[in-house]
């Protein structure tokens, strides 16, 4: 990448998780949001991708071998089954999950990060209860997200989070960021609930806009340093409060009057260490056009993936056009290779460069 270098020492994250739940959501905002990110609303809530094509194959409800296609019409998480019939992605999930439809509604809206205020007139009404729930439910988040915290600690060199960053994903670091943090022993949950057992993992904070910490980010690792082999390795632990994610991002360095943004935490990290811009990580497409940038940024770059189906094309420029109708400087970067995102290049070039 070729762009001039600023140095930016790292930051500390934010240790509260403080805000409050609404009990009341709109189903169009539910659903506006939603509409092109149901791909990751399904994976991230346990419905493997293999499921998620627009080919006849297995299907996730019934277990048929050849009788279920995810077409995702308009991008509202379309599906066709012989069997299970037809619905989009929130019947889907209804399906899948045994869920009611205001849970459901509920746990994609907190998978994208979306809330909305009682006023709303399309709103779901959860119940004359719903509020007592809520809070409990408030609580019993508050208490994982701070279980999980509280057993992690600092990265170390040597540790399976070192080896990797370092070693694994070729991303040369002199330090690790303080928003990163090393879990020797996380559970791991099945698709069911079920645990699996426990491995290390990389931790990492999501801040909200105003810097108090949103949720966490967990990258579950083997002991020497490989990606645990589970179905998902990553995952996002669900806020305590309903929306806390919109705007925020992990915030692995202080920036200064530039700022670079990236999906991944990796390709942020490789991001800074090639251009020495202060970089964050959105942690997915859906809450990269969300992104609130601190006032005093004047330009931000944004390291956009180059995905296959366009999904982080579009995200990044979502955010790039609402960031120039604030007056901000923004220069938007793609790489080259359709299905690559900017780690694969710095790393690439890395490789390149000790031949």
């Amino acid at each position: 990448m070729q762009i001039n270098t600023s140095k930016s020492p790292g930051r500390s994250p934010g240790a509260q998780l403080n805000s409050q739940l609404n009990n009341r959501l709109s189903l169009d905002a539910v659903k506006v949001t939603a509409r092109g990110q149901w791909t990751y609303v399904l994976s991230s809530i346990g419905i493997a991708q293999t499921f998620l094509k627009n080919t006849h194959g297995p299907c996730p409800i019934c277990g048929g071998k050849n009788r279920f296609r995810f077409d995702d019409k308009d991008g509202n998480g379309t599906f066709i089954c012989n069997q299970c019939g037809s619905g989009d992605g929130f019947k889907l999930i209804k399906l899948a999950t045994g869920k009611p439809f205001p849970e459901a509604l509920r746990l994609v809206a907190d998978t994208l990060g979306v809330t909305s205020n009682s006023s709303t007139s399309n709103g779901l009404a959860l119940g004359s209860d719903s509020q007592s729930r809520d809070q409990s439910k408030v609580k019993r988040r508050k208490a994982a997200l701070n279980a999980v915290f509280d057993g992690s600690r600092e990265v170390a060199e040597g540790d399976p989070v070192w080896a990797y960053l370092t070693n694994t994903r070729g991303i040369k670091l002199v330090a690790i960021p303080t928003a990163l943090r090393y879990h020797p022993a996380l559970e791991y949950y099945g698709e069911s609930g079920e645990p699996v057992g426990t491995y290390p993992a990389m931790v990492a904070v999501v801040e909200a806009p105003d810097g108090s910490a949103a949720t966490l980010h967990r990258t579950y690792l083997s002991p020497d340093g490989h990606k645990a082999a589970v179905p998902q390795a990553k995952k996002l632990m669900s806020p305590a409060t309903a929306g806390a994610t919109k705007g925020g991002a992990i915030k692995l360095f202080e920036p200064d009057k530039r700022l670079g943004v990236a999906e991944g935490i990796e390709t942020a990290l490789a991001c800074y260490v090639d251009t020495k811009i202060p970089t964050w990580s959105t942690v997915s497409a859906p809450l990269m056009p969300s992104l609130v940038v601190p006032q005093n940024v004047d330009e931000i770059i944004i390291f956009a993936d180059n995905d296959q189906n366009a999904t982080g094309q579009k995200a990044a420029k979502k955010l790039a056009k609402r960031l120039l109708d604030e007056g901000k400087r923004v220069k938007l970067l793609i790489p080259p290779v359709a299905g690559t995102d900017w780690l694969d290049v710095v790393t690439a070039q890395a490789r390149e460069g000790a031949v």
